[in-house]
């Protein structure tokens, strides 16, 4: 079953017709349209939405007439609420005010959007489709509120939520132009951007949708919008600085560690890190109401495990890491540079193979080679060899799986004891011992059903999806062929290994995930039991 696309309500309809939520920290009513979340096939979207509103309300100090504001949009997964208050504060200071000056953190507010992605922010939570329709519709509402009321806005997105913002770009386009907000009154700040559009990973594979995960790739973040808007883009981030020729399979595993190790980080960039982007080239013929900047990253994310091991991690990836450097920027196009040099608001698909100077390259790994090994020796030096060896062993597996995972035991009940009754501080004893067991049990138990139901759903687009996929491109190909576009033939056909070898880490990627958070269940619920009952006993036995 499919959906019309609607048209968002325009600043005039939203006045009109509205329904009102009355938020807890403003003591006006806040305007909400009736409508549905417009993406086709999303009805667990809409069955959901009723309990999304009181979590989707736009939350801040009543804001006077003819103010500046800043709208705040937070990332996949974070706290609750999302986004936290530092960043608003902090992300304000750092990425709005010196491309808006004006727009500062005092009258800046979080519009609390799901921001989820099934499986990976838990088996309950929404789908990325359905998690994009409902911050959409939150976005564009309060985004026609607040020009309704006099206010000019910029909107900071970061990770799905510039996702969100490409979706509300796209739907104040289709108004028209008399019912939009005009390009003074509203500007953007994305960070690290999947739609990014030479770049991000939706753009890289636009229109590729995995319906059993509810997960669709939404091509490129509109370059040719009217509103004035900055994008921040982390090198090597897998989400939104994703290899162009995704066939150099070292290029995509240092891709999905960005997106584990450097992608989450974009928040919390200094102000040294933000000076230090680099402003990208762009085509005036695709749009110029855009800048882009890449923020340079120091370290190749495939290397932070090992840098983690104590005393050799260092020495041992640096000696690797100029010649890996090298082989991992060719993904990119280029060996000097960890993201597609050509303009950066041009969207651009995955392609074959890049233009390789053989000779050039062997005289780059030869310096290369060269560099590790002084990098290395310099690296081993007694003062750096001693603050690794501090820094090992600082905390347990165990630890750092509760860290990652974010699982941990239920409380331990504590027991009733009442001096001189034995029989009743033994029953007390018993039964709390009880309760812990099970209430450890039936986590784990639940984690760990939980965690068969992804890898089916995966199993599903393995044996449905990915050939389609295939077979969709092998018509592309046949078609450019038979235009005479031997060119297009080529490069769509060499495209395809790379894809599904992307395809292919994402799946496994979310595959271990949920295999780590099964096994870290049983070892907190088996910790957990121990522990619990032990501290149980000893409220009877000092």
């Amino acid at each position: 079953m499919t959906f019309a696309r609607r048209r968002p309500l325009s600043t005039k309809q939203i006045k009109e017709q509205t329904v009102f939520i009355h938020t807890a920290n403003d003591d006006r009513d806040v305007a909400a349209p009736r409508r549905k979340p417009h993406r086709p096939g999303l009805g667990p979207a809409v069955a959901v939405s009723a309990g999304l509103l009181a979590l989707t309300a736009t939350v801040g100090a009543p804001v006077a007439y003819g103010e500046d504001v800043t709208l705040v949009l937070g990332g996949t997964g974070l706290s609750v609420p999302n986004p936290p208050p530092g960043f608003i504060v902090g992300g304000t200071d750092k990425f709005v005010t010196p491309n808006f000056p004006g727009f500062t953190s005092a009258h800046a507010q979080g519009v609390y959007t799901p921001e989820q992605l099934y499986p990976l922010t838990g088996v309950s939570s929404l789908t990325l489709d359905q998690s994009v329709a409902a911050g959409a519709n939150t976005l564009n509402n309060a985004i026609l509120r607040q020009v309704a009321d006099g206010n000019h806005v910029v909107v900071l997105a970061d990770s799905q939520s510039s996702v969100v913002a490409s979706e509300v770009m796209r739907l104040l386009a289709a108004l028209p132009a008399d019912q939009q907000p005009s390009a003074n009154e509203l500007s953007f700040v994305l960070l690290v951007d999947p739609d990014n559009p030479n770049g991000g990973l939706f753009a890289r594979f636009p229109d590729l949708a995995f319906p059993a995960l509810g997960l669709t790739f939404d091509g490129a973040t509109p370059p040719d919008t009217i509103y004035p808007t900055v994008v921040y883009t982390l090198e090597y981030d897998g989400a939104s600085d994703y290899p162009q020729y995704p066939i150099n399979i070292l290029a995509d595993l240092n891709a999905i560690a960005g997106f584990l190790f450097v992608h989450p980080t974009a928040g919390n960039l200094s102000p040294e890190q933000i000076a230090s982007a680099i402003e990208l080239p762009t085509d005036p013929s695709y749009g110029t109401a855009t800048t882009y900047y890449m923020v340079p990253t120091e370290h190749l994310p495939l290397l932070e495990p090992l840098r983690a091991l104590p005393i050799i991690g260092n020495p041992l990836a640096n000696l690797v890491e100029p010649d890996l450097r090298i082989l991992v920027n060719l993904g990119y196009g280029d060996p000097d540079f960890g993201y597609s040099t050509g303009p950066a608001n041009v969207p651009t698909p995955a392609g074959f193979l890049p233009t390789i100077d053989l000779n050039e390259l062997l005289t780059d790994l030869v310096k290369g080679a060269q560099l590790g090994w002084n990098d290395a020796v310099g690296s081993m030096t007694l003062e750096t060899l001693g603050s690794t060896f501090s820094a090992a062993g600082t905390g347990s597996p165990l630890d750092i799986l509760t860290g990652v995972t974010g699982i941990s035991a239920p409380p331990v009940p504590i027991p009733t004891i009442v001096p001189g009754d034995t029989v009743g501080n033994m029953i007390s004893v018993a039964q709390a011992l009880g309760t812990n067991t099970l209430a450890n049990l039936s986590m784990a138990l639940g984690i760990n059903a939980a965690a068969f139901l992804p890898p089916v759903q995966l199993g599903v687009e393995a044996v449905t999806t990915l050939p389609w996929v295939n077979i969709s491109a092998l018509l592309s190909a046949t078609d450019a062929l038979a235009g005479g576009d031997f060119g297009g033939f080529i490069n769509t056909i060499g495209a395809l290994p790379g894809e599904d070898i992307t395809i292919g880490l994402f799946a496994a990627l979310m595959f271990a995930d949920n295999i780590l958070n099964a096994v870290t269940a049983d070892l907190v619920a088996f910790q957990g039991a121990i522990d619990g009952g032990l501290e149980i006993l000893s409220a009877f036995v000092p």
